[in-house]
């Protein structure tokens, strides 16, 4: 059975993560920065620095490089385009998945839990979104080491022994979530004591040398890379505070827009699906949870709700919330679910495995289908791909694009990036006072062509959608 539902839920995997990946040009802000930051790398390799469109030290997004180097490798074996920047996080999604199952199945040795807690996360939409899996974003590779640790310190504190290749693999999953996303990881660090103090084989991990040193270690490593960084750039410290510490506690004028209630993302969950149906089993497993016996997998299930307590409090709490802040959320919400009627169902007749069972898999097919769908019709929104694609391809300009734009936009930077690459040059407009009589002037979203249009007279060259080239003609009299 083990393998069966492991084949099956691989199969479901593909629809789910892979399907369509890069069907989307690049979205502007994030996914654009890591694309240029990787192409960068591939130009100018350095284990420490992170460069930016410019060739100067990134400090817009000041992560550590893991990331960045995941995706230059996979720019190597699969050439600079959206799929290459796309792969890697949907390999970590795939690997989120198998690291529940796998755990669930060969160390709590129980398949029902493997099927179930994978399943539940497969079809948990909000999961599967822009800015997660579909996209280039860091937040994926950030949740798999994320849910890898505490797995890794889950068996470390259950085993009755001392479990060195445990121990290890959990500080280089925390060291790897440093080296991935910053410091955020570290919000897991309440779960864990709070965990250890409960554990009655505390006293073990309190003595083992092993823990120690991969402590060091990972302080070590974690330490010296700011430090170093910090050395070679001086700013990044003061911009990793201010971009990834306060600033996503407290509002600011960049993600003003992106203040709500502190309840966001549990009214996300019901009114938008993005985790239903499971989000209403929520109440009901929490009173099975209190009256179930005790268990491995009951206990597997006060370690997944205390880490979705402590996570709850500073997710909720911050005045900015992102659409994917709650991405972290699904992977531990899944297998807690699945583990209290795992716990539910011990020891119990068979018939209530195959009832349970069967309930969870019609749930599922919903917002399975409804992810898939999603991966076959989404709707672009950033033209600019196929309009530089189809001006050079069609040979209806083949001379430097100079573009009017006015906004802080990545994607931008780098098509234009890939475009040079092929010999032009081209050049962003951020004034409409560079602008005269005769110049040919490109835009790419219709507000600009607006601006231009209430200045000059133009004669459209070529469009697509709400992309645009236009000669200027005649300056308008106001």
């Amino acid at each position: 059975m083990f393998w069966i539902g492991l084949f099956l839920l691989s199969l479901l995997s593909y629809f789910i993560i892979f399907l369509h990946l890069d069907s989307l040009a690049l979205q502007c802000w994030d996914e654009s920065v890591y694309a240029i930051n990787a192409f960068r790398f591939l130009q100018n390799p350095h284990p420490i620095m992170v460069y930016d469109y410019w060739g100067n030290p990134e400090l817009f997004s000041p992560k550590p490089p893991f990331h960045i180097w995941c995706i230059a490798l996979s720019y190597k074996i699969f050439g600079v385009n959206e799929f290459a920047l796309r792969f890697p996080v949907a390999i970590f999604a795939l690997s989120t998945f198998l690291c529940i199952y796998i755990f669930s199945g060969l160390f709590i040795k129980n398949n029902f839990l493997a099927f179930t807690s994978s399943l539940i996360f497969l079809s948990s939409i909000g999961f599967y979104q822009l800015h997660i899996t579909r996209t280039g974003d860091t937040d994926v590779t950030f949740v798999f080491f994320a849910v890898f640790s505490s797995i890794c310190f889950f068996i470390l504190c259950i085993n009755k022994t001392n479990n060195k290749l445990a121990n290890y693999l959990f500080w280089l999953g925390m060291t790897l979530g440093v080296y991935t996303k910053g410091p955020g990881i570290l919000v897991l660090v309440p779960c864990f004591m709070t965990w250890f103090l409960l554990h009655k084989n505390n006293n073990r991990i309190i003595k083992d040398i092993h823990f120690y040193l991969g402590m060091t270690a990972f302080l070590a490593i974690t330490i010296s890379y700011y430090l170093i960084r910090e050395q070679l750039n001086p700013g990044f410290l003061q911009a990793v505070y201010k971009q990834e510490l306060s600033g996503r506690l407290i509002s600011n004028s960049l993600l003003q827009s992106d203040t709500h209630p502190w309840y966001y993302y549990i009214e996300r969950m019901y009114k938008q699906e993005y985790f239903m149906p499971w989000v209403l089993c929520m109440p009901l497993c929490m009173v099975i949870h209190v009256f179930s016996k005790q268990s491995i997998e009951k206990s597997l299930a006060t370690y997944c709700l205390i880490i979705l307590f402590v996570l709850c409090f500073f997710i909720f709490r911050t005045d900015v919330k992102k659409d994917w802040y709650d991405a972290i959320l699904y992977p531990f919400l899944s297998l807690y679910i699945a583990s209290v009627f795992a716990a539910f169902i011990k020891n119990k007749k068979q018939l209530y495995t195959k009832v349970i069972i069967t309930a969870i898999i019609l749930l599922s097919v919903k917002p399975c289908i409804s992810i898939i769908n999603k991966n076959y019709s989404s709707v672009e929104t950033n033209h600019l791909k196929k309009f530089i694609e189809n001006l050079r391809s069609e040979k209806k300009y083949t001379k430097t694009l100079r573009m009017f734009n006015l906004d802080y936009n990545y994607s931008l930077y780098y098509y234009f990036m890939l475009d040079k690459e092929k010999g032009y040059n081209n050049k962003e407009i951020t004034s409409i006072e560079y602008i005269q009589q005769g110049d040919t002037i490109a835009v790419m979203k219709e507000a600009r062509e607006i601006d231009l249009s209430k200045k000059f007279d133009l004669v459209e060259i070529y469009r697509h959608k709400d992309c645009a080239i236009f000669l200027v003609k005649n300056l308008k009299n106001n």
